[in-house]
C-alpha cells in the first residue's frame, strides 16, 4: 500500500520497486522497437532529450541483456545499442559512449529509470513524447542563382 505524502501544492507518490520494474519494461519495449526500425524514406524521428540521457538509456538496456542481436542471437552490446538508437533517432553518437553514460550516472540528477518513472506516475508522460517525427523540408529547385544575391545585378 502506497502512502501519500502531502506537500503544500501537490501530492507526491513514493516510488516503489514495482513502479521501477514497470518503467524498465516500458523502456525495454519502447526502445527495443526503435532499435529494430529500418530506415524509411520520409520518416525522420528525432530524440528531444539530451544525448547523455540516451547513452544512459543504452547503458540500462545493455545491463538488462534482453535485446538480442538478430544476426548472432546474443545480447547486444552497449555500443551496438547506442549506435542504433542514435542512428534511428537522428542524433550524433558520442565518440566515447561509456564516458558519457558514466558522467550522466554521476551527475546529481536521478537516473533515467527513476526519472521516467516520476514522469509516468506524477505527470502522465509516456516515453513516446520524447520522440517527434520531423518532416523534411522541400525547397523548390533553383534553375539559376541570378537574382538571389544583391537584387539580381551580379552574383559576387
Amino acid at each position: 500500500m502506497k502512502k501519500i505524502l502531502k506537500d503544500e501544492w501537490y501530492v507526491k507518490m513514493p516510488i516503489v520497486c514495482e513502479d521501477l520494474w514497470n518503467t524498465e519494461y516500458h523502456m525495454l519495449s519502447f526502445f527495443g522497437e526503435i532499435i529494430s526500425w529500418e530506415e524509411q524514406p520520409g520518416r525522420y524521428p528525432r530524440w528531444n532529450d539530451s544525448v547523455d540521457q540516451l547513452m544512459e538509456v543504452a547503458h540500462v538496456l545493455a545491463r538488462m541483456r534482453r535485446i538480442q542481436d538478430p544476426a548472432t542471437g546474443r545480447p547486444m552490446t552497449m555500443r551496438a545499442i547506442a549506435t542504433r538508437l542514435c542512428r534511428n533517432l537522428h542524433r550524433r553518437c558520442p565518440q566515447n559512449i561509456y564516458a558519457v553514460a558514466r558522467q550522466s550516472l554521476r551527475s546529481k540528477r536521478p537516473d533515467v529509470v527513476t526519472y521516467y518513472t516520476r514522469l509516468r506516475l506524477e505527470g502522465g508522460v509516456s516515453l513516446s513524447s520524447f520522440v517527434d517525427t520531423v518532416e523534411p523540408i522541400s525547397l523548390p529547385r533553383l534553375d539559376s542563382y541570378r537574382g538571389v544575391f544583391d537584387g539580381g545585378n551580379y552574383n559576387g
